[in-house]
């Protein structure tokens, strides 16, 4: 949900940094670098995340298939 949240904001500063080079506005263009910077940090913290919980899932995995096994055995 992040990485989706972090590539709306990339794409609001992406349009705040065309119209601030359209009004050749300093405010707008630093707005626009605090949006793309806040939406880089979202899709990094979004895939940072998954990965986290791919890796979670693999080691519940691991003690399911080890507990089946020492049930088995």
């Amino acid at each position: 949900m992040r990485v989706i949240f972090g590539l709306i904001t990339c794409l609001a500063g992406v349009i705040t940094a065309i119209c601030a080079l359209n009004y050749a506005s300093w405010t707008m263009f630093f707005a626009a670098v605090v949006l793309l910077l806040l939406g880089a940090w979202l899709i990094w913290e979004g895939l940072r995340q998954a990965d986290d919980s791919r890796s979670n899932a693999i080691d519940v995995a691991d003690v399911v298939i080890d507990v089946i096994g020492e049930v088995l055995d």
